[in-house]
């Protein structure tokens, strides 16, 4: 029991330190938790042991596996510490990234009486799915959907004004 109480203790130790070493990095807490598990779990036993009891321990230097990981996982990842000024200038991104013009608003389209839909309503489309159904009764669901589509796509405007009409109003043709 009391070993286990040493070794988180130690693990805490470690991650103030790590946490003081990402100060300024946009990275939230359960990322920092994540990374700095990662780290600790890469250590040797030695190496862990220099966060007993130490209040300011110092990291020992990084191995060649964490640098080629770090080439490997790229510029963005944040487990990849670096130097102060690197820090700062990650940071510096970050406020960049966020402080982009916001895109301009449309002016909204204006729909005037005159200037309707060529391709006509949703109610008038599915007028004409119902009545192309009936006269084509032994057609599939999707071959069905699939010629009702082109058939209505050449319709013109009067035809399509059929349609828009309540079913009963509809003229056979």
């Amino acid at each position: 029991m009391e070993e286990e109480q040493s070794s988180s203790s130690t693990f805490l130790n470690f991650f103030n330190a790590y946490k003081e070493q990402c100060h300024g990095l946009p990275i939230s807490v359960r990322e920092l938790l994540r990374f700095a598990s990662r780290k600790w779990a890469r250590l040797t036993p030695s190496e862990q042991e220099c966060y007993a009891d130490v209040i300011d321990p110092v990291f020992p230097e990084a191995s060649t596996s964490q640098s080629s990981e770090c080439e490997q996982i790229g510029e963005d990842s944040q487990m990849c510490i670096g130097s102060p000024y690197s820090r700062q200038r990650a940071s510096e991104r970050a406020l960049l990234r966020s402080k982009r013009s916001k895109p301009k608003p449309k002016s909204s389209l204006k729909w005037n009486n005159d200037d309707a839909s060529h391709s006509g309503t949703a109610c008038g489309y599915i007028h004409f799915l119902r009545k192309f159904s009936r006269l084509n009764k032994r057609l599939p669901f999707e071959e069905l959907l699939e010629m009702a589509a082109r058939k209505w796509g050449k319709l013109n405007e009067k035809q399509r004004e059929q349609f828009e009409r309540p079913l009963f109003i509809i003229k056979k043709a």
